[in-house]
């Protein structure tokens, strides 16, 4: 399953990045099923806007706010579906289907968002590579001046944050996302993250007294990579092994695709930090670091189980391609035995 999502990022970068809002030329094309969603502080309680991606012309836009037990405010949800001319340079809607109804004044708010970021990104112009680009604007939704930080590896708008003139966040991302399929109802599930992130306590899997090497290779044995484990892990599938229902482990070797690297990395990257189905990234403390590739470490939220996961995945680029691991484990169990797993990590060659 990995390999196919890393795969399927290299046949994406290879093509013409055609999919984005009206009157943008977007350095990574916007996929189906791609989403975003927003915190927006400037409201009381915890307040979430997210925004799905169908195709050039399609959308939706969803509103969600948890109840609040002080307050006496009951749990809202809006969502609405919208077209609009993906011909006009102007943002056009051409259509509305209201999805789960609110009040006006909601629905028309999720509109100004989606015009005001319209607007804002088509002015920006260029926003390629992985790094953020920051911007000084004005929008009335946010009290006037703005710096809005873009970012490539953020789907729809390529808007990160919003901060106001004292450097705060008003508009932040929290979760990005792609629906795995026609079924999943990640996107109108999603509502929020708890205000601590943390997992259940579990039972940890004692590590084995034998030593095993976990190896891979590509096609044409262009790219070889392993990883030191013990006999408490199991080969299931082909390169992927569990520890248990502890943790997993993924290697996936990759030969050198054609095309521009640079837009390649952005294009793995942006596929890495997507959220699984009902396992939502957070986005917001997700860490990426570059050296001879990339690696991400994040936390994920799997909101029907109230679980957390802790996620490293390490790209290294290597003379014949590139080598790939992923490991996840259950936060609390990553927390108790947090050396053992590292020394995993560390022990990860490829060549």
């Amino acid at each position: 399953m990995i390999k196919k999502i890393i795969l399927s990022a290299i046949v994406l970068a290879s093509a013409v990045c055609a999919f984005a809002l009206p009157a943008v030329q977007s350095y990574i094309g916007d996929a189906s099923g791609e989403y975003v969603y927003y915190q927006d502080t400037t409201f009381a309680r915890p307040t979430y806007v997210g925004f799905l991606f169908y195709n050039d012309s399609q959308y939706a836009l969803r509103y969600y706010a948890a109840a609040d037990a002080k307050t006496k405010q009951d749990e809202v949800e809006v969502e609405v579906l919208i077209s609009v001319n993906p011909e006009n340079e102007k943002l056009e809607f051409t259509g509305e289907l209201v999805v789960k109804d609110g009040e006006s004044t909601l629905i028309n708010y999720m509109h100004d968002l989606f015009y005001d970021l319209t607007a804002r990104r088509q002015k920006m112009g260029e926003v390629n590579g992985v790094k953020d680009i920051a911007k000084n604007d004005f929008l009335d939704v946010f009290g006037g001046s703005v710096v809005i930080k873009y970012n490539a590896l953020i789907p729809i708008f390529n808007v990160k944050a919003i901060l106001n003139d004292a450097g705060e966040e008003q508009f932040k991302v929290v979760t990005v996302g792609a629906l795995k399929s026609s079924q999943d109802t990640s996107f109108e599930d999603f509502k929020g993250f708890p205000k601590k992130l943390a997992d259940k306590k579990r039972a940890a899997v004692k590590a084995g007294k034998e030593k095993i090497t976990a190896s891979a290779k590509n096609a044409d044995a262009s790219v070889t990579e392993s990883v030191q484990l013990d006999n408490s892990w199991h080969a299931e599938f082909e390169n992927i092994w569990f520890q248990g229902n502890a943790a997993i482990l993924t290697l996936a070797p990759l030969s050198k695709p054609e095309g521009d690297e640079e837009l390649l990395t952005a294009m793995l990257l942006r596929s890495m930090l997507h959220s699984g189905e009902h396992s939502y990234i957070d986005a917001s403390n997700a860490k990426i670091v570059f050296d001879n590739g990339f690696s991400v470490t994040a936390q994920y939220y799997l909101n029907k189980d109230s679980a957390v996961q802790r996620d490293v995945q390490r790209l290294v680029k290597t003379a014949g391609g590139y080598a790939f691991l992923r490991l996840t484990v259950f936060d609390s169990l990553y927390q108790k035995k947090k050396s053992y797993y590292e020394n995993i990590l560390k022990s990860f060659t490829a060549e």
